[in-house]
C-alpha cells in the first residue's frame, strides 16, 4: 500500500518534458516542431530544410500549444497531434507524428 502511495504521489512532478512532432512533407517545408518544457521556461524549436530556429511560445494551456514569430504562427493540439500553421495569411494543416519524453 505504501508503494502505491509513493508512485501516485509523483504524478505531475516532472522536471523536464520534451514533445517532438515529426511532420510529413508539406508546403511549408516544416520537418519538426519541438516543445521543451522545464519548470522555469518553455521553448519551441522548428526545423525545415534550411535549418532550425526558435519561435516564441505564446501559450501552453491544457492540450493546446500556440507559438509564433513574425513569419510563422502555429497551433498544436498536443493530444491529437493536429498542427495548424499560418504564414503570409495562408493557413496550412500539417500531418505530424508525436514522440514524448518526460523526466
Amino acid at each position: 500500500m505504501m508503494a502505491g502511495f509513493l508512485v501516485s504521489s509523483c504524478d505531475g512532478l516532472s522536471r523536464f518534458k520534451h514533445v517532438s512532432f515529426t511532420c510529413m512533407d508539406n508546403r511549408l517545408g516544416i520537418k519538426t516542431i519541438e516543445l521543451y518544457v522545464r519548470s522555469i521556461d518553455k521553448r519551441v524549436v522548428v526545423s525545415d530544410k534550411e535549418g532550425m530556429w526558435e519561435i516564441n511560445p505564446v501559450s501552453l494551456s491544457g492540450d493546446m500549444l500556440e507559438a509564433g514569430d513574425q513569419d510563422l504562427k502555429i497551433l498544436v493540439n498536443l493530444k491529437t497531434s493536429k498542427v495548424q500553421a499560418m504564414t503570409n495569411d495562408l493557413f496550412y494543416t500539417l500531418r505530424c507524428g508525436k514522440q514524448e519524453f518526460e523526466m
